[in-house]
């Protein structure tokens, strides 16, 4: 591909000066002829031993123009080569995510997969001790306590040694109602819930009475 451009030195202006219109003329149009198609001119006698002076400086920026032409070249093919690189590593890596989320997605399943085992074993066929069960395991992940393994084969044990096969269901409720961390029997209160009743007037006037008294009818 030609090139789009040529210097003109400030040098080639001044010697043209010197020069009638006519020659003038003639000089420059060989300076042109020269940078657009490297196709060297014959100049009148008159000039024609400027030309040597001119020609090497035209060269010179010539083999600079093609240097720098091929520095960007070189720069455009390693730059396409480093773009493509990366976005293959880029796609790589989302790749890679990828495999990560699916690994993740089925490490979740599978780990849910093993808190319904427990509960699903424990209560058989029947959906609704299951349900209620699951209830429960949902109420402590919310508290932030989750249940491992071995607290849901603790919690079915206590279900199975302390407690009717009928009240199962209610009992289970009650605990994710109340957000207990254990099974309590029914109605009963949670022991840290618990207050002691405050004695009556007539009460606290018989204790009193005892202590001064030594007991007695006050």
């Amino acid at each position: 591909m030609p090139r789009k451009y040529f210097p003109f030195y400030f040098s080639f202006y001044e010697t043209a000066q010197t020069m009638p219109p006519r020659i003038r003329a003639a000089f420059y149009e060989a300076i042109i002829q020269y940078g657009v198609t490297g196709k060297e001119p014959t100049l009148p006698k008159s000039i024609s031993g400027y030309w040597p002076i001119i020609q090497p400086v035209l060269d010179t920026s010539h083999k600079r123009y093609d240097a720098a032409k091929k520095r960007n070249k070189s720069s455009e093919i390693n730059g396409f080569a480093t773009y493509k690189e990366k976005e293959k590593e880029n796609e790589t890596e989302r790749d890679k995510e990828k495999e990560n989320d699916t690994a993740d997605a089925a490490s979740e399943s599978a780990i849910q997969q093993d808190r319904q085992d427990v509960f699903a074993q424990f209560a058989g066929e029947d959906s609704v001790l299951l349900q209620a069960l699951q209830d429960y395991d949902l109420m402590r992940q919310e508290k932030h306590k989750e249940l491992t393994d071995t607290m849901r084969r603790s919690l079915c044990r206590q279900l199975d040694e302390e407690f009717h096969r009928c009240e199962w269901v209610e009992i289970i409720e009650q605990a994710t109602m109340r957000g207990w961390m254990k099974f309590y029997p029914l109605d009963e209160p949670k022991p840290q819930q618990s207050q002691q009743r405050q004695p009556t007037a007539e009460e606290e006037y018989t204790r009193l009475f005892n202590e001064v008294c030594g007991g007695g009818t006050p």
